[in-house]
């Protein structure tokens, strides 16, 4: 028997080189982290000649350098790592900064940048600088030929200078296998550079600097610095400025989670626009597994991608989304725009409407301290090695941050508020605090909970939420309370429990009173059955029997269910514009940032469409017992219309001089039109044209219908008041157009809801006097 060895062929330098670190950034990444595990205070990228014939790519650190035992014994040994025998007396001179690499295999990026590679290094308190030339073209000229017989040329000088350098290492890589070091191929390298380095991790990041250097750019970044000066992510050359995302003061949802650096608790916090909505203390889920971990998780609304994209120059769908950082170091290719490595897209599409995705996130994980269980592949773009401690962290991630912040989030945007304008909402609202009150309610069940904090105001909600959820609340809060000894939390409670009786006995009150109120309600229910049934005779006299009777003569409504929908509805609606209005009161006076003109446009025209739905919504209530004001129905619209303008209206509608307009309808008796139509919206319509007509001094209103076959009905609304110029007929139906004191908004609002009916509204300008509009109706 005897003892062999493997033979090493010289491809293995493709392997370990260009075939294995196949994107030219993330080269310059390893070289930049490897002057930064070299001590460096400074690290240059000098992209030089690129218009010329030979470029040049010089890599320059002021860190520790080598001497000739380094480079022959360290450098030059494949895949040994210094580092990780190192980092313990590391840790004594300088205890803030841990090793970004631990491959030994770094170095060959060198290779994926170009065919030959000038090494000149010097270490501190010496005297001579080492050359080292290498060409990687050497071990590829036959497989056949053992990789430790290649030749390296190492030379020591003390003749050389190198500017602005007493001691580090200087790369200069030249024969570069990619030539297209162009502008924007640059600009997009400093783009990546900035997202590198997370300087909120504690790793002696911000006393490291990064320059960008390019010659043949200068021109154009001063051209660009003198005309658009407010535009600085269009500047190659200079300091990379690493990017922390708070530093934008976005107005977002934002999540924030810890595990200590003993693995024992996990720490979690909830802001939503800078306003607390819960912290909590629990222990760690994932024990003896994770440690000194930190995720920081952003919802991108629409006004924070606006934002975003304005003060960073591209969009934020381009940008990245939730980005993995290893002590401070980026770990690609997490974060990564159009790479979906957390399952963050895969997600969205399971669940669109409940799921938060890559467009709608933004931050990153941070992994901090020794932590060895993360280990990055030898494939630097192929992210962390699979393991226990990965499989743990994706589901820390998944599970108490991402789904916690949908929690919130998208039942936020179920309550209508937040939405895409979050600064004309309140934080503080009443279905803010009471989605708050839920999720607490939830949180408060886990045993792992060992403290919590939150938004006071949670507590002077209790009125809308059920009485076992109030008790469930209050009993996982007296648990808690009495665990941690917080007479703070006691003392909330028991305001709470006196709350809570208070609203008891007033429940009993109110309780037996609307008891008293269904009966009597039953009573005037019978009665106006009785006074339906008298008014169903009458007309059946008159009209053809088979028109459909929509509405009530009588002047109430008796269904009392139905009223008190009605009733919400308007509730809802007149809370949407107290709020808009609020808020916009709000920033008028605290000066705030200006809004831009379409978007205060916008919410202008949603609190006139929602005031003129209340107005139509009343009229519905106080004159018709009607069931479809807020859905569709199959109904005659020929039919809906008069008994609108006849029952509703009662035939005439007071001018501003409270002088009567007289409204009348004609149509054949034969015109019928059964269709599917929502009755709120062809009420506005009407709605909106008689408050036309009544600022024109008009008398008399005719509505007739003119053409009513088996597929559309077109209908005449007529007034004989002053009329429209004609050189205003054009702008009619133009947002904010008016010739009276009126918003502009009637109009615009009724060809909107007629086009959402696939329908039409156009004026007909050969009526000889006042105003006509023709109103024409598809059917469903």
């Amino acid at each position: 028997m005897s003892n062999v060895t493997f033979k090493i062929s010289s491809a293995l330098k493709n392997i370990i080189g260009k075939e294995l670190i196949t994107d030219d950034f993330i080269a310059v990444y390893e070289l930049v982290k490897n002057a930064f595990d070299a001590n460096a205070r400074e690290v240059e990228i000098i992209f030089e000649g690129l218009k010329s014939e030979n470029p040049r790519i010089i890599i320059k650190d002021n860190g520790e350098g080598m001497d000739e035992d380094d480079l022959k014994n360290k450098w030059l040994f494949v895949a040994y790592s210094a580092r990780k025998l190192e980092q313990d007396y590391r840790d004594k001179i300088n205890p803030k900064r841990i090793f970004a690499g631990a491959k030994g295999i770094g170095r060959f990026s060198c290779d994926r940048l170009g065919v030959n590679l000038k090494l000149i290094t010097r270490k501190k308190r010496t005297e001579s600088w080492n050359i080292l030339d290498v060409d990687w073209s050497d071990f590829e000229k036959d497989p056949t030929v053992e990789f430790r017989t290649i030749k390296a040329q190492l030379t020591q000088s003390s003749d050389i200078s190198v500017p602005k350098l007493q001691h580090g290492t200087v790369l200069e890589i030249s024969e570069l296998r990619n030539k297209d070091w162009n502008r924007e191929k640059l600009l997009k390298l400093r783009q990546s550079l900035e997202r590198l380095i997370n300087p909120h991790q504690e790793n002696d990041s911000e006393k490291f600097t990064i320059l960008l250097t390019a010659p043949d750019e200068q021109d154009e970044d001063k051209e660009l610095q003198k005309n658009k000066p407010d535009e600085p992510w269009g500047i190659v050359n200079g300091p990379i400025r690493n990017f922390l995302f708070e530093a934008l003061e976005l107005k977002t949802t934002q999540i924030q989670l810890e595990i200590d650096r003993d693995g024992e608790l996990l720490f979690t916090k909830l802001n939503d626009r800078g306003t607390l909505v819960y912290e909590l203390i629990e222990h760690n889920p994932y024990k003896d597994i994770l440690f000194d971990i930190q995720i920081n998780l952003f919802h991108m609304n629409r006004a924070a991608k606006v934002a975003f994209t304005r003060r960073m120059g591209l969009p934020h769908v381009q940008y990245g989304s939730v980005f993995l950082y290893k002590n401070g170091f980026r770990i690609h290719p997490y974060g990564d725009a159009k790479n979906d490595a957390l399952g963050l897209d895969r997600r969205k599409q399971q669940g669109i409407f409940r799921n938060l995705g890559s467009r709608e996130l933004s931050g990153r994980i941070e992994i901090n301290g020794r932590n060895t269980e993360f280990q990055e592949t030898s494939s630097r773009d192929g992210g962390l090695i699979k393991n226990e401690a990965f499989d743990a962290l994706i589901d820390l991630f998944s599970e108490y941050a991402l789904k916690r912040l949908e929690n919130f989030v998208v039942n936020l945007t179920k309550f209508g508020i937040g939405g895409d304008f979050p600064e004309l909402s309140d934080p503080d609202s009443a279905e803010q605090r009471q989605l708050t009150f839920d999720l607490i309610v939830k949180l408060t069940q886990s045993k792992d909970v060992v403290l919590i904090n939150y938004n006071k105001d949670v507590l002077n909600i209790l009125e809308n939420r059920s009485a076992e959820s109030v008790t469930s609340l209050l009993k996982n809060l007296e648990r808690i309370a009495s665990e941690q000894g917080s007479n703070e939390l006691d003392k909330e409670i028991k305001r709470a429990k006196k709350q809570v009786a208070i609203l008891a006995r007033a429940k009993e009150e109110a309780e037996a009173e609307t008891e008293r109120e269904r009966k009597r309600a039953e009573k005037a229910e019978e009665k106006a059955r009785e006074a339906k049934e008298q008014a169903q005779d009458a007309e059946n006299k008159v009209e053809n029997i088979s028109t459909q009777n929509l509405f009530l003569t009588s002047a109430l409504s008796t269904d009392v269910e139905h009223v008190i929908e009605l009733h919400h509805s308007i509730k809802q609606d007149a809370r949407i514009i107290e709020q808009f209005s609020f808020n916009l009161l709000s920033i008028v006076k605290d000066d705030g940032k200006p809004m831009k003109r379409e978007e205060f446009q916008a919410i202008l025209e949603r609190i006139n469409y929602l005031a003129r739905k209340i107005l139509t919504t009343s009229r519905l209530t106080t004159r018709a017992n009607f069931r479809g004001d807020a859905e569709e129905i199959n109904a005659d619209l020929v039919a809906y219309i008069k008994q609108y303008l006849l029952v509703v209206y009662g035939g005439y509608e007071e001018d501003p001089y409270k002088q009567k307009i007289i409204i009348s309808f004609d149509a054949s008796k034969d015109a019928k039109f059964e269709t599917q139509f929502a009755p709120i919206n062809v009420s506005i319509v009407l709605d909106n044209l008689i408050s036309n007509s009544r600022k024109q001094k008009t008398k008399r209103i005719d509505v007739i219908v003119v053409d009513c076959t088996d597929d559309a009905l077109v209908v005449s609304f007529k007034d004989d008041g002053k009329g429209i110029p004609r050189k205003n007929i054009s702008s009619l139906f133009q947002i904010g157009f008016t010739t009276t004191d009126g918003s502009g908004l009637g109009l615009y609002h009724s060809q909107k809801i007629m086009n959402e009916m696939d329908g039409d509204i156009v004026f007909n300008d050969d009526s000889e006097q006042g105003a006509e509009f023709l109103l024409t109706f598809k059917k469903k």
